[in-house]
């Protein structure tokens, strides 16, 4: 698995590098990045999931934060609008989220922690909270993992929420490592796995 991991990191990073030399006006960075991580999704995914972007919404009309990537059941229940680029999910019908960062710093760790709260308010029915994964996906990170970890668990912390992210991927720390933090919430230490 660990060497699965490896050469899945080292050829999404390779593709990344690739990609950012186009110099095409149509080509944004945010579309770019989305798009190499969407591919590698529908790689490894069963069909029963569908990857999209967008909103998430509750039977109360809470919404959650634009959303980079949302893997959603799209067999069992229609999105609520589908547009072009965005969607309108219902929060019954999505598994997970993934915030995508083409370089991932204090800014970025803060904008992934707030749309997962975003999340975290919404509810099933009247009362229960989705059972929604919330991950981090990075191609190269300022910080290191350590400091990747303390700063989320900081921000969840001023929340006062108690929940967490499951899991932030990152190719390429400060330190030039690859790994996984995992289970980042207030109350345990984030556990940090390298792939050296």
């Amino acid at each position: 698995m660990v060497h699965e991991f490896q050469s899945i990191a080292k050829k999404l990073l390779a593709d990344f590098e690739r990609s950012s030399n186009l110099q095409h006006q149509g080509i944004k960075g945010v579309a770019r990045e989305r798009a190499l991580v969407i591919q590698l999704l529908k790689d490894h995914l069963p069909g029963k999931y569908s990857i999209g972007s967008g909103l998430i919404l509750d039977s109360s009309g809470n919404a959650s934060k634009q959303q980079d990537i949302v893997i959603y059941d799209g067999f069992s229940m229609p999105v609520l609008q589908n547009f072009e680029e965005s969607k309108v999910f219902f929060a019954e019908q999505v598994y997970a989220t993934i915030e995508v960062k083409s370089n991932l710093g204090r800014e970025e760790v803060k904008d992934v922690v707030e749309k997962a709260g975003s999340i975290k308010q919404l509810r099933w029915g009247s009362t229960t909270e989705p059972s929604i994964f919330v991950f981090g996906f990075a191609f190269r990170s300022s910080l290191t993992f350590e400091q990747i970890r303390d700063f989320v668990q900081k921000r969840v912390n001023k929340s006062d929420k108690g929940w967490g992210i499951g899991a932030i991927a990152v190719l390429d720390d400060k330190d030039g490592r690859t790994g996984l933090i995992t289970n980042v919430d207030p109350y345990l230490l984030g556990s940090i796995k390298v792939y050296d």
